[in-house]
């Protein structure tokens, strides 16, 4: 059984109960059957090469429920996508093999719905993505907003230490701690803020957080071992491949590798689930600390801009750091 299938152009076993393929000939469509697929998924367009008229039949004929949808390879459409993983998704335990024309449709779908709902680690994902191919700028930015409406909600990311999940209105008391603090805020364009602003901040997060095209995460740190709300972080991801990333942590929690943990993951969700191109940030010169997180967690500087931000009164010098794709995974 392996052995036929091996033969189908492109073919790529990703687990146990997943494979994919470029398009079977009819003959393949039983084999795979007799592999003991139970579902056949088809996102080839009905112009595309080799295309089956009559593969619908065939994969009754072998015992396969068979899925048909066809993505447009120059205008990809979302919902689509959002088929195929609902489908994925409605399939959980049982054998389903997918397949496009030349496995460069599905390859890209898959390595983003493996990492975002499969859990599977970035680089195998990427990995098995490369071994076909490495998408174009309009398959990327298909695959990143595929994935991020992907992404399950509530957030809730974990770390060795920690829990990033979107805000409850119940955090109030807590972000109010820090939110509060003249320290914690010294650098910020915001703050101190009293106990309303807080509260209505927390609002505008929540309503944010309902939104099906969400691009913004904006998440508490929540320690495990306390389960206290100690801060927030968050990625927001641009329409251009790109995102920055933003950080605020309690006084009390300074100096124990938080953020850097916290914004470890969030970088592996731009530039691995979401396949980013550059992830940036930017603080307040004086602000050594913050400076020093950015190049903990591999960010270079690349930009400063003198006296260019009128902050609470005073203008500031901003400087601006940022990593790459290749850098992120040259590490």
């Amino acid at each position: 059984m392996v052995e036929e299938l091996g033969q189908i152009q492109a073919f790529r076993r990703l687990s146990s109960l997943l494979a994919t393929s470029g398009q079977p000939e009819p003959a393949e469509i039983a084999a795979i059957g007799r592999a003991g697929f139970k579902h056949l998924i088809n996102l080839a367009m009905p112009s595309s090469p080799g295309a089956l008229a009559n593969e619908a039949t065939l994969a009754e004929q072998a015992g396969l429920c068979y899925l048909y949808l066809p993505i447009d390879w120059e205008a990809p459409e979302l919902e689509q996508a959002a088929r195929l993983f609902e489908a994925l998704e409605r399939a959980a335990g049982e054998p389903v093999f997918v397949h496009c024309a030349k496995n460069m449709r599905v390859s890209a779908l898959l390595s983003a719905y493996r990492m975002v709902r499969g859990g599977v680690p970035c680089r195998a994902a990427r990995a098995d993505l490369h071994a076909i191919w490495q998408p174009n700028h309009t398959w990327r930015t298909f695959v990143a907003n595929a994935a991020l409406r992907a992404i399950s909600t509530p957030v809730r990311w974990e770390t060795d230490r920690l829990i990033l999940r979107d805000v409850e209105l119940a955090d109030a008391e807590a972000v109010h701690q820090y939110a509060a603090d003249p320290e914690v805020v010294r650098y910020l364009s915001w703050g101190p803020n009293d106990l309303e602003r807080t509260r209505q901040v927390l609002q505008m997060r929540a309503a944010e957080q309902t939104d099906p095209a969400r691009r913004a995460f904006e998440l508490m740190i929540v320690e495990k071992a306390s389960g206290l709300v100690v801060g927030s972080a968050g990625l927001r991801v641009s329409d251009k491949l790109d995102a920055d990333i933003g950080y605020v942590l309690a006084r009390a929690k300074w100096g124990q590798g938080i953020v850097p943990e916290a914004c470890a993951k969030l970088l592996e969700v731009a530039f691995g689930w979401l396949g980013l191109h550059r992830v940036w940030a930017s603080t307040n010169a004086e602000n050594l600390a913050s400076q020093r997180v950015l190049e903990k967690l591999g960010l270079r500087r690349e930009a400063h801009f003198v006296q260019n931000e009128l902050v609470k009164g005073h203008y500031r010098d901003t400087l601006v750091y940022a990593l790459t794709e290749a850098e992120y995974w040259a590490r």
